[in-house]
Parts: structure tokens; C-alpha cells; sequence
């Protein structure tokens, strides 16, 4: 194990200044982490899918069904309250007379969910705050998300090309969990605190 390169690796990390070899830490455990759960959540979701392979323990505890109910509870309730004329069916809500938007698993965001909890995880810090704040963020991303699907329907009586709606939305969701990340970060560097050491 003493190859050149090896050596020169060695070198190279000790010549660097103590913030970059913190961040190649982060990055290295951020993406590790991402794909380990991004793994994880696809093998789940092979598992609780109709039509696929469907393990009958966790077809019972099924929580990504649970999150399409709450979306499409939600948005229903939101747009009777805007006073639009609603229906719902099953993973579908929409204004009547129109086809209505279907929620599916991959509606839901479990990936930008993934996501702030990987990039916060990995940033020092107590764990405690960490999970208050992942749990506070995905609620933020839900509602976001709730609202998303309630323009939709409203969207789907104008005739609307709604193609594009998902590039857009993931722009934007996106930018939001940036933003919930830099805010993350900036909490604990406007108070002071220490940086912990992985």
C-alpha cells in the first residue's frame, strides 16, 4: 500500500487548510449518504407498489400512502376553502368538470425530503437540533407541496399544458431546500456555536 499515489494523497491532504479537508468530509458523507438512502427509499418503494413485488408486512404499514392521502385531503380542503367546487377519489383531487390531478408516490418528494435531511445531517452539529429542524423542513416541503398540487387543479380547468409543471416545481422546490440549508447553516454561525469535529 505504498503506492505514489497513495503518498502523494497523503501529502495532499495534509497541505491543505483544515475548512477544505472539513468540507471534502461533509461532501464525501453527503453524497455517500444520498445514495445509500436514495437506495433504501427505491427498494421501499418496489416493496409497497402495486404491481410490483409487494411484501405484504410493509403493504400494511405502507407510510408513503399515508402522505398521498394527507396531500390530497389537503389540497381538497384548501380549494373548498377557496371556495372552488371539489372532488376527490381515491389519489385523485380536482375541480369538477375537469379530470382532476392524481398523486403518486413520486408526487409526494420523499427525495427532496432525502435531500435537506443528508445535507443537514452531514453538517456538525447536535443532533437534537438537526432532527428538529429535518422534520420542520420536510413539513415546509409538504405544504409546499400541498399548495403545488392545489394550483395544478386549479390549472386543469384553463386547458393548460400542465407538462412542464414538474421541471418547474423541482426549481423551485429545489431553491427552497437550498434555501432551508443555508438557513441551516446560518443559524448556527450567526449564535457563535462551535462547529463540532466529525
Amino acid at each position: 500500500m505504498n503506492s505514489p499515489f497513495i503518498r502523494n494523497l497523503a501529502l495532499w491532504y495534509k497541505a491543505q487548510d483544515e475548512r477544505y479537508r472539513l468540507f471534502f468530509l461533509f461532501a464525501f458523507k453527503a453524497v455517500f449518504f444520498y445514495f445509500f438512502f436514495d437506495a433504501v427509499i427505491t427498494t421501499y418503494v418496489g416493496l409497497v407498489t402495486p404491481g410490483g413485488i409487494e411484501s405484504k408486512l410493509l403493504m400494511q404499514w405502507n407510510v408513503l400512502d399515508w402522505f398521498v392521502m394527507t396531500i390530497v385531503s389537503s389540497s381538497y380542503y384548501l380549494l373548498s376553502a377557496l371556495q372552488f367546487n371539489v372532488f376527490k377519489n381515491g389519489d385523485i383531487v380536482g375541480i369538477i368538470g375537469t379530470g382532476g390531478i392524481g398523486v403518486g408516490y413520486y408526487c409526494i418528494g420523499y427525495y427532496v425530503w432525502m435531500t435537506i435531511a443528508v445535507l443537514v445531517g452531514c453538517f456538525p452539529g447536535k443532533w437534537k437540533v438537526k432532527l428538529y429542524y429535518i422534520l420542520a423542513s420536510i413539513l415546509i416541503i409538504h405544504f409546499v407541496n400541498i399548495i403545488r398540487i392545489s394550483l395544478l387543479a386549479v390549472l386543469a380547468q384553463y386547458d393548460i399544458d400542465l407538462e412542464d409543471q414538474h421541471i418547474i416545481y423541482n426549481y423551485i422546490i429545489y431553491g427552497i431546500t437550498a434555501l432551508l440549508f443555508l438557513g441551516y447553516v446560518e443559524w448556527f454561525s450567526n449564535r457563535g456555536e462551535e462547529v463540532a469535529r466529525w
